[in-house]
């Protein structure tokens, strides 16, 4: 076993000097604490998008083209799914709300590969190379996997509104959990 050093995350580095790896431990061993030193550390989270800073995530995830970028922005914008503070885009508790309920329940939606080979998939159909009812078939009733009509119907049986609309917080002193309803 061996002890996260702070600023790497490389497991394979090498030890400096001052690292020692950790024996063996079993669950519920008693260790002795042979001193302690209280550090004050601190992060700072990644910087929040921009509307350019978000443009170049999405070109260098595949996502969109060059003609669509702004107006994903916009959608994103006027959906309020995030407002501007100056320039930056801070995302608002709706957006938490939809993606959790993404990530929950339909999670090969928000794969960044699905989202890239969808845009190919249109852009072949664009050019005449793919045919689009079958396409669309594909996508709304499944070919191997499940299609957007089996997703829809498992998770209006399975999601719950209530949980959905729920971002959770903390929890108070007691215990509670506190949590920001939305609608």
């Amino acid at each position: 076993m061996r002890a996260y050093v702070e600023g790497s995350d490389d497991r394979s580095a090498e030890l400096s000097e001052k690292e020692r790896l950790l024996p063996k431990l079993t669950e519920k061993e008693q260790l002795a604490v042979k001193s302690l030193e209280p550090l004050d550390r601190t992060t700072q989270p990644p910087p929040r998008y921009t509307e350019g800073t978000l443009i170049k995530e999405l070109e260098r995830l595949g996502i969109g083209r060059p003609s669509t970028w702004a107006t994903i922005v916009r959608l994103v914008l006027s959906r309020s799914y995030a407002f501007k503070k100056g320039m930056t885009l801070v995302p608002t508790f709706v957006a938490m709300a939809v993606v959790g309920l993404l990530e929950k329940y339909f999670t090969n939606l928000l794969d960044y590969e699905f989202t890239a080979r969808l845009e190919d998939d249109l852009d072949a159909i664009s050019r005449g190379e793919a045919e689009r009812l079958g396409y669309l078939k594909k996508f709304y009733f499944g070919n191997g996997h499940l299609g957007l009509r089996t997703l829809v119907e498992n998770g209006e049986s399975s999601i719950d509104p209530r949980e959905v609309c729920s971002i959770p917080v903390g929890e108070a002193q007691d215990g509670a959990k506190i949590e920001i309803r939305i609608g």
